[in-house]
C-alpha cells in the first residue's frame, strides 16, 4: 500500500557522513554532491532531512525529497474530469494546492516541484520553496540567521501531506497515480 510513506525526507537515523551541529544531535547535516541535507530528530526519533540546492545566483530551493512518488501525477492530474478533481481538492487540500503553485510557477511559495538529482541524474520531486538574496558562501550564517523561520514551516507542510496522503490512500493511488517512494 502506498502510505506507510516512509519518504526520502523521514529517516529512521541520520546518513552517513552526517556532522552534528548541536551537542544533543538534534540537528545533522551532511555535503552531497551540489547540496546540503539538513537533519532535524523529531519527538518520534526518526530524522526529517531538509535539502539545501543551490538553484541560480544568490538562490537556493529548500525542500524535502519524495523521490519518484509523484511521476505519474502530472498525467493524471490532466485526465482528472470534474468531479474527481473537486474530490481530490477536497481530500488534500494542502497538496493540490502545491501542485497549483508549482503549475502558476509560484516557487517563492511552497510548490510542488522536480529537480534533478546531482547524484544520479534522476528527476525527484521535491516540496519545496525557492529562498532569494542568499549568499551561498556563507551559507551557515543565512542558515543561524532565517534557517528556523524557513525550513520549520516547510517540515510542517511535508508532514501535513504526509497526514493526507495517509488518510485516503486508496484514492491517491487511484487518482494521481501515487507509486511508493
Amino acid at each position: 500500500m502506498l502510505v506507510a510513506v516512509r519518504s526520502f525526507f523521514i529517516t529512521e537515523r541520520a546518513g552517513w557522513g552526517a556532522r552534528k551541529v548541536d551537542d544533543a544531535g538534534n540537528l545533522r547535516f551532511r555535503v552531497g554532491n551540489g547540496y546540503v541535507e539538513l537533519m532535524f530528530r523529531q519527538e518520534s526519533g526518526v530524522y526529517a532531512v531538509v535539502c539545501a540546492m543551490p538553484t541560480g545566483w544568490r538562490q537556493l530551493a529548500l525542500g524535502t525529497c519524495w523521490g519518484r512518488m509523484f511521476d505519474n501525477a502530472p498525467e493524471a492530474l490532466a485526465t482528472c474530469d470534474n468531479r474527481s478533481q473537486e474530490l481530490l481538492g477536497a481530500t488534500y487540500p494542502i497538496l493540490m494546492n502545491l501542485i497549483v503553485n508549482s503549475a502558476l510557477d509560484q516557487l517563492d511559495d511552497v510548490a510542488l516541484v522536480q529537480y534533478l538529482d546531482p547524484d544520479d541524474n534522476i528527476g525527484k520531486w521535491f516540496i519545496a520553496k525557492t529562498i532569494n538574496n542568499v549568499d551561498l558562501d556563507d551559507f551557515e550564517t543565512w542558515l543561524t540567521d532565517h534557517g528556523d523561520d524557513e525550513i520549520f514551516p516547510l517540515l510542517g507542510i511535508s508532514f501535513a501531506v504526509v497526514e493526507e496522503l495517509q488518510s485516503n490512500p486508496t484514492l491517491a493511488e487511484r487518482l494521481l497515480g501515487l507509486q511508493e517512494p
